[in-house]
């Protein structure tokens, strides 16, 4: 198991970069696994913003269903 590290300069250098070119894939993977090697997690508040303004797109007329299951997940 590896030891929790802060993000390297190197590491933010990469991910800002990448953002900044629009590369915003490679910027997101990047993060996704400093947070799995660092065991760290999103809070489901920003999972929730994240679902909401990019996945839902992808389901034309059905994201009602899924913003139900969001909003009872809640509760």
């Amino acid at each position: 198991m590896n030891e929790k590290q802060h993000l390297s300069a190197d590491d933010a250098c990469r991910i800002q970069k990448a953002l900044t070119q629009g590369r915003v894939d490679d910027a997101f993977c990047a993060l996704a696994e400093f947070l799995k090697d660092n065991h760290l997690q999103l809070s489901d508040t920003t999972l929730r913003v994240y679902i909401r303004s990019e996945l839902f797109e992808c389901f034309s007329g059905q994201s009602d269903v899924f913003e139900g299951f969001l909003n009872a997940r809640r509760h």
